[in-house]
C-alpha cells in the first residue's frame, strides 16, 4: 500500500488533484490531505513545518505531494526561487519523500488544459488553449468566458477531466507526473 499525502494551499486544491490522482492510482494507493486547517501563504511560516513534522510522523505517508501556485508565469524567477526554497525546506521535514506539482499561475490553469471539458459541462465554444501556461489568470479569463463558472465547482470539473489528457496538454502536470511516477517505482 502506497500513502500519499497530499498539502495544498486550500482544501479544495487537495480535493480536485485527489480527483486526477484516483482516476489513474486507483489499487494499492491511499490518499489524504495533510495541514488541512492552514491555508495559502500560512505555509510557508516556519512552525508549520513543525505541525508537518508531528502529521508525517503519524501518518507515515510513502510519499508528500505539496501543492502550490506559482502566482506568475514561469519567467518569473525569483517566485519560482522562492518556490523552489519553500519545497526544499518543507521536503527534508518529510524525509525527502516530497515531489512537489507547482501550478504555474494557479491551478485553474489545469482546466484551461482540455477546454473541451470546459464546453460540455458549460454548454460553450471556448477556443483551444495551446499553453494553458501562458494565461496570466487562468481563474479570471474561465470567468471572463464563461460567467456560469465560480471555484466553488472545481472539484467536480476535477472528476471529469481525463489524467493522461492532462499529462499531455499541461506541462507543469506533466513535470509533477513524472516526478511523481520516479517516487513509487
Amino acid at each position: 500500500m502506497v500513502k500519499v499525502g497530499i498539502i495544498g494551499e486550500n482544501p479544495t486544491d487537495i480535493t480536485c488533484i485527489y480527483e486526477l490522482l484516483a482516476q489513474k492510482f486507483t489499487n494499492g494507493f491511499v490518499f489524504f490531505p495533510l495541514l488541512q486547517n492552514i491555508n495559502g501563504s500560512y505555509l510557508e511560516h516556519q512552525k508549520v513545518e513543525h505541525l508537518l513534522r508531528k502529521e508525517y510522523e503519524y501518518q507515515k505517508p510513502n510519499i508528500v505531494i505539496f501543492v502550490r501556485d506559482l502566482d506568475a508565469p514561469r519567467t518569473d524567477t525569483i517566485q519560482l526561487q522562492k518556490r523552489k526554497e519553500y519545497f526544499t525546506n518543507f521536503n527534508s521535514v518529510v524525509d525527502k519523500k516530497g515531489v512537489m506539482l507547482l501550478n504555474i499561475q494557479e491551478l485553474e490553469a489545469i482546466l484551461l488544459s482540455d477546454v473541451a471539458v470546459l464546453n460540455k459541462y458549460f454548454d460553450t465554444t471556448l477556443e483551444p488553449v495551446y499553453n494553458c501556461e501562458e494565461i496570466l489568470n487562468p481563474k479570471e479569463e474561465i470567468k471572463r468566458q464563461i460567467p456560469d463558472y465560480s471555484t466553488g465547482l472545481n472539484q467536480e470539473l476535477f472528476k471529469l477531466y481525463a489524467y493522461e489528457n492532462i499529462v499531455n496538454n499541461c506541462n507543469f502536470f506533466k513535470e509533477f507526473n513524472t516526478s511523481f511516477l520516479a517516487m513509487i517505482t
